[in-house]
């Protein structure tokens, strides 16, 4: 009777060993499936994956949003290129209702790509990453007074945001032709986003910035 319990107990559904495989597995689904499927057949596919390990559904948006906007991507510098892949992460955003967690996969990418140490001239894929998650922590912030949380420290975010997209108009409208070679890492400019975001900061506890959105520390500012 131990042994039937025990058997029918574990074919319910996966272990929960099985599922961190499952996600483990995630990338490498959408890596090989990528180049020879649609994006919309792979958001199918990675529901249909999702549903049968029983895997969180939002969690395989991530990983795709993540996938077509990390920095090792082969991002061409055409403006059609950028366009498609602003596209396909719409449609994977779409499928989740929240927009904070929009916003925070969107951070995600952000913070991953301002660490990257071949990116940094990559200034196509900073505009395109910064005004997402700018449009998204907006879209977020008007949502934040019915879930009783203080909007304080997300305005403070997206001050930040909009002083990089600020400062990356610039730097493009100047560094391009040939003085796109000469390009200046753009998150040199910024001190690093805090990471985990913490929206229980005050404004009296975050450091003075200035202008690029860095710390206000003159003997560390580049510009």
């Amino acid at each position: 009777m131990a042994t039937s319990s025990s058997t029918s107990g574990s074919s319910s559904g996966p272990k929960q060993g099985d599922s961190k495989y499952a996600a483990s597995l995630i990338p490498r689904i959408i890596e090989t499936a990528f180049p020879s499927v649609s994006n919309s057949d792979v958001l199918r596919l990675l529901v249909l994956y999702a549903d049968t390990f029983q895997l969180n559904n939002d969690l395989v948006i991530h990983r795709h949003v993540e996938f077509l906007l990390a920095p090792s991507m082969r991002h061409t510098a055409s403006p059609a290129a950028f366009r498609l892949c602003e596209i396909q992460v719409r449609a994977s955003l779409h499928r989740i209702s929240s927009t904070l967690k929009r916003s925070a996969i969107l951070r995600r990418c952000l913070v991953s790509l301002e660490a990257s140490e071949t990116s940094g001239q990559n200034y196509e894929l900073h505009s395109l990453v910064l005004a997402l998650y700018q449009e998204m922590l907006a879209a977020a912030i008007e949502t934040l007074p019915s879930q009783k949380i203080k909007s304080a420290p997300f305005e403070a975010e997206l001050e930040v945001i909009d002083r990089r997209r600020d400062a990356l108009a610039i730097l493009t409208a100047f560094f391009q032709g040939r003085r796109s070679a000469l390009r200046p890492s753009f998150p040199s400019f910024f001190a690093p986003l805090p990471v985990p975001f913490d929206h229980t900061v005050s404004d009296s506890s975050r450091p003075i910035c200035g202008i690029l959105g860095k710390a206000d520390r003159p003997d560390n500012d580049r510009f």
